[in-house]
């Protein structure tokens, strides 16, 4: 099985590492000014350090469930390691606030000794590449050398110091413990660096265990001297290493294709070499390593001469070690030297054996090409059928009789393959002609070698030896012939011996202009055209030739024959493979093409697994996405099959951070698996009705979505050639969904208004519309019909408009306007429910079911005594109007509808908006009663009214 890590989005920097390094920073603030009360600045120290620790404790914990599975055993010794730090800090804060003068030992040196065995067991946990069997051995002695040599320090300058001092046998021997773990720190930050170039969380985290052995280191050389005092500035290592180790979680996992044998799912993979310069400092480091270690035991040797003369046995034994171990390792470095070499020779050899066989096989498809390019020739019916292989075979046994070189040789068989190319620009006419040609005709047919050699010239890789021969195999010895009127030795000869092999075959066969000459009478006639047609060395070398025993002789030999079979198999895989590598170049412009078109996700879904149906032999597919829901613990997984099985759920529960879909959401690692149900994570709804299947996560996707291709009756390891295109198959969906979701957010946009958040006129009009066609596609619906929205049937409208709005705005500001509208629009989708719009300015509307008269006039008393009384303690300005419409006339009014017809949108806004302004002409009317009835029917929108705006 393997699995290949996709681009994976990058996790955000948490507001929680902004409060850690906030924490961080004030402790830093604190560490330069202390300030605070003087009684307490110890004990202020050490909390500053237990907060920071705390707050970083915190931040690992939250981001753990996010981290992939096989990471969260690491970060759990990275959070007891830095919980034990805390239980040291702590008990030594609480032991300097009661005692001013903590004693050694105490309860807190039992959580600062477990730091480094923890730290250290976390590195080990953490998933990194395997190693060779020779780079695990060089890496343990060079391993062995660091620690010979810097240890050799560590013992005489922190630990033989710390055993001389004064104090119990406990204390001493605390006080040397404490340099070994820092040294066991050193020693596993020196196998992260020798290791090459690791992911980007694990570099946190070395620096993290760097920062805190340095002030291990620091703190043990300050005490040593007596120097050393709550608050100084080497307390800040340790809540640093709490810091790096926050920002470790932090860091997304790198992007790298490794097999899963030797990085479990989900972990962390090393850069790219050219990714940094971290690429080269493992080799760097490895080399510079014992020549290093070297000098450092001879500067111990001298330093311990010197300064303490009773340590000079153990360095001389210290530099006897690092120089037996420096030899073995580069002992081991030279065997594998010797082994990389002869590797290399084995491929050099390998790499010529294929050179020289891929060369045997071109200039056999050349020839080849050659062949079928003269038999075309033939095609044209001026020559006998086998015209051209005849006098290939006799040109070749002619050159070897005269002992011409392999390259000459392969010149003029190129030559006799495309001798009369350049016949095809002569006239059928001309060409096919039974009668002797006129000097007009003849001039056209000399033309051809010429013709010939500029057609030939443009085929790349034909030697000039074989153009040679196209261009002058025309030519006399005498003089006589044609293109240039050469003669003799300025004739090439690769053409004065083809044209020897050319004129016989001419003579022998039948010609439109001619019959066949018999074996006997061409050979005579070769003879008495020596020294004037032909050179006569040709001549003599040809007729001692036998010509019969050539031909038949020209099959291959058996293990000719094996060759040419072997190579017939291998063109035939070539040419399968090639036609394999345009499908798949079809199949992937064809997803391409899928990934730009704005359709759904599920019709995309279909068409990418109906595309990859042709390419990649599977038995069903399906895109996998989650919703949440608002339970964690659950996630309910839509399923769209191409070819669903009998028994796949179309809902299936799966527990999140489980299974192996999990694992490739989390790791953004796609997943190709064989014998599915033999794996410990398989689904067991899935185990039945699956043999390979690849988890192919979407990674581009803003929502959690796996597409999964499942071959059900084949157990068939899924090849590199179908996981790149099921990998070209998920980036598509990737970029469907997300194209998918900004399409949805456009849409929302588009339809909602945003200052009430109701729907807007454009939604209107496009659910009217929807309505209108359905009630059109059941005639015979009346007001019975049922009122369901979906349902077919009559369609009514109501719009209300908000009268003296403009003064509202005017008195008491445009924010007073505003939060009426707002107040409208909640009243209206507390009495309605949705959908309701709002068509702009102070104008709101609501579709109507059932929409009978009874109920149209129901709704809109409803709706104006509604947003009256909503709006009468605020607004007392503001008056409603009401205007209602339906798709079916009410009460015999066919004119109701308006010009529109009842059955268009246009037509019920029409309808419905000349009821409001015959309703606001009413009111208006009953605000001024001297106002005449005429002039109120010929207000605008009382009877005629505008149309709808």
């Amino acid at each position: 099985m393997n699995t290949t890590v996709s681009p994976s989005v990058p996790r955000p920097r948490s507001r929680a590492l902004l409060v850690v390094l906030a924490l961080f920073a004030g402790h830093l603030s604190w560490l330069l000014t202390r300030w605070g009360p003087a009684g307490w600045q110890p004990w202020l120290g050490n909390l500053w350090v237990v907060v920071v620790c705390v707050a970083a404790i915190g931040l690992i914990v939250r981001a753990l469930p996010g981290r992939p599975q096989p990471e969260r055993r690491g970060w759990r010794w990275v959070v007891a390691g830095l919980l034990a730090y805390v239980w040291g800090a702590a008990g030594w804060a609480g032991l300097e606030l009661l005692t001013r003068t903590p004693p050694f030992p105490s309860v807190a040196d039992l959580g600062y000794l477990l730091v480094a065995p923890c730290l250290a067991v976390a590195i080990f946990s953490f998933p990194r590449p395997a190693l060779s069997r020779v780079a695990a051995w060089t890496l343990g002695l060079d391993l062995l050398v660091f620690l010979v040599a810097v240890g050799s320090w560590f013992w005489a300058l922190l630990v033989v110091p710390a055993l001389a001092a004064d104090g119990s046998l406990l204390a001493r021997g605390l006080a040397g413990l404490y340099p070994l773990l820092d040294l066991l720190l050193l020693t596993l930050l020196m196998e992260m660096a020798l290791r090459g170039p690791s992911p980007p969380y694990l570099r946190w985290l070395g620096a993290a265990v760097a920062s805190y052995a340095c002030g291990d280191l620091i703190f043990a050389l300050l005490t040593s001297q007596n120097r050393y005092q709550t608050g100084d500035l080497v307390d800040l290592c340790w809540p640093l290493a709490a810091v790096l180790c926050a920002v470790a979680v932090q860091t997304p996992v790198p992007v790298r294709s490794v097999p899963v044998g030797s990085v479990p799912v989900g972990a962390g993979a090393a850069e790219p070499p050219a990714a940094s310069w971290l690429s080269r400092a493992g080799p760097a480091l490895s080399f510079v390593l014992p020549y290093g270690a070297a000098l450092t035991s001879a500067g111990f040797l001298v330093w311990c001469l010197e300064n303490a003369p009773a340590l000079a046995p153990l360095a001389l034994v210290s530099m006897l070690l690092v120089t037996l171990l420096v030899a073995a390792r580069q002992t081991l470095a030279w065997h594998e030297a010797q082994g990389l070499r002869l590797d290399l020779q084995r491929i050099n050899a390998s790499l010529e054996e294929q050179v020289r066989e891929r060369t045997l096989e071109i200039r056999a498809t050349f020839e080849g090409g050659l062949l079928s390019l003269g038999t075309a020739l033939e095609a044209r019916d001026f020559e006998t059928a086998g015209h051209t292989e005849r006098v290939v075979k006799w040109a070749h046994a002619l050159g070897q009789a005269l002992q011409l070189s392999a390259a000459e040789l392969d010149s003029l068989v190129e030559g006799a393959y495309l001798h009369d190319l350049g016949k095809l620009a002569v006239p059928d006419q001309i060409l096919l002609k039974p009668g002797k040609l006129t000097p007009e005709e003849w001039t056209v047919m000399q033309s051809h070698a010429a013709r010939g050699h500029a057609l030939a010239a443009r085929l790349p890789h034909l030697s000039a030896g074989a153009l040679d021969v196209i261009r002058h195999h025309h030519e006399r010895w005498d003089g006589g012939g044609y293109p240039f009127g050469l003669s003799g030795q300025t004739i090439p000869r690769l053409a004065r011996l083809f044209a020897v092999c050319d004129v016989y075959d001419a003579l022998t066969s039948v010609r439109p202009y001619k019959a066949a000459w018999s074996a006997e009478a061409a050979r005579a006639e070769l003879q008495a055209q020596a020294g004037r047609h032909f050179d006569p060395e040709s001549v003599q070398a040809f007729l001692t030739l036998d010509l019969d025993c050539v031909l038949t002789q020209g099959s291959p030999q058996p293990a000719a024959q094996e060759a040419q079979s072997r190579f017939e198999h291998r063109l035939q895989d070539h040419t399968r493979g090639l036609n394999e590598a345009l499908g798949d170049a079809e199949t992937l412009l064809t997803l391409a093409r899928l990934s730009a078109l704005p359709h759904s996700v599920e019709r995309i879904t279909r068409d990418v697994l109906s595309t990859l149906a042709s390419a990649v032999a599977f038995d069903w597919g399906a895109l996998m996405r989650a919703d949440q829901d608002g339970i964690r613990s659950e996630v309910m997984w839509q399923v769209y099959a191409l070819r669903p099985s009998p028994a796949l759920p179309e809902t299936i529960a799966l527990p999140r951070g489980e299974g192996l879909i999990w694992s490739a959401i989390e790791s953004g690692a796609s997943l190709f698996i064989q014998n599915y149900a033999d794996q410990p994570a398989a689904n067991p709804q899935f185990v039945r009705q699956v043999q390979s299947v690849a988890f192919l996560p979407l990674v581009a996707a803003e929502s959690e979505a796996v597409l999964m291709v499942v071959r059900a009756g084949s157990a068939e390891p899924w090849t590199p050639r179908e996981q790149a295109l099921l990998e070209a198959a998920s980036r598509t969906l990737s970029t469907a969904c997300q194209r998918a979701s900004h399409l949805a957010a456009l849409q929302r946009l588009a339809r909602t208004d945003a200052l009430t958040g109701l729907l807007s006129r454009r939604a209107l009009e496009d659910d009217l519309q929807d309505r209108l066609r359905s009630a059109a596609a059941s005639p015979d619906a009346g007001l019975d019909a049922d009122p369901a929205p979906e349902a077919q049937g009559p369609v009514g409208l109501l719009l209300l408009d908000l009268g003296g709005f403009k003064t509202v705005n005017a008195a008491q500001g445009h924010p007073a306007g505003d939060e009426a509208l707002r107040t409208v629009a909640r009243i209206l989708s507390q009495t309605f429910g949705p959908p309701v719009y709002r068509l702009g300015g102070d104008e709101f509307a609501l579709l109507i079911t059932p929409c009978s008269p009874e109920a149209l006039a129901q709704a809109a008393q409803q709706a104006r005594c509604a947003v009256k009384l909503a709006l009468c303690p605020a607004f007392l300005g503001l008056s409603v109007h009401v205007g209602v419409a339906s798709s079916v006339p009410c009460n015999g009014d066919q004119g109701s509808a308006g010009p529109g017809g009842p059955s268009t949108v246009e037509g019920l806004l029409h309808a419905a908006d000349l009821q409001l302004s015959g309703e606001k002409a009413a009111s208006r009317h009953a605000a001024r009663p001297g106002l005449p009835h005429a002039e109120v029917a010929g207000l605008p929108g009382a009877e005629s009214g505008a149309p709808y705006r």
